[in-house]
């Protein structure tokens, strides 16, 4: 389906779209990098952010969760011009060039329209809470043998997984087939 004006009351639950609008690119392990290293960096570059009361509690806290869930992910965010976003995981070895190469080319908010041809894998419900489910999941881990409870702490900590690791509304998660800009 290719509709430059694709509403999210339009993106069907399955199947192939080409998306244009804004691109931006986030490589959580270098940001993960960053974070790790954030006081020796703002040393570095003499800058002042670090010297913010509780700035590198925040970048190592930061660290933490891009480390817990995030790793070695690269996610690409299209976002058209009804704001829609589709976002999709990059996979390194299917890039042609090192993700650092591709940031310091075209940038991390590429400036201009950028086409991504994409599958969709997920239109997440705008009534649908990932919060109130965390919260719900919070309370059932209870009594029980070792691995009942196990269980119930691996269904309390999927959400976590899920919130962090997924698309909630407005965005839409996609298996990008294509990431490219058109040349007149």
């Amino acid at each position: 389906m290719e509709r430059d004006d694709l509403d999210w009351d339009e993106v069907p639950e399955t199947g192939f779209v080409l998306v244009r609008g804004s691109a931006r690119i986030s490589d959580y392990r270098t940001l993960e990098k960053i974070a790790a290293n954030f006081d020796k960096v703002d040393k570095v570059f003499s800058t002042k952010t670090g010297k913010q009361p509780g700035m590198g509690k925040q970048m190592k806290e930061m660290n933490t969760v891009i480390d817990t869930f995030f790793k070695d992910t690269i996610r690409v965010n299209i976002t058209n011009a009804q704001r829609c976003e589709f976002v999709g995981p990059l996979a390194r070895k299917h890039l042609r060039e090192d993700i650092r190469d591709l940031i310091y080319k075209y940038s991390s908010a590429p400036p201009g329209e950028w086409v991504m041809l994409a599958n969709i894998a997920r239109v997440p419900d705008p009534d649908d809470s990932e919060e109130e489910a965390i919260i719900e999941r919070l309370g059932e881990v209870g009594e029980g043998s070792v691995a009942r409870q196990m269980g119930q702490a691996m269904g309390m900590l999927n959400p976590f997984q899920e919130l962090l690791g997924s698309v909630s509304y407005p965005e839409v998660a996609v298996s990008p087939i294509a990431v490219y800009r058109e040349v007149d």
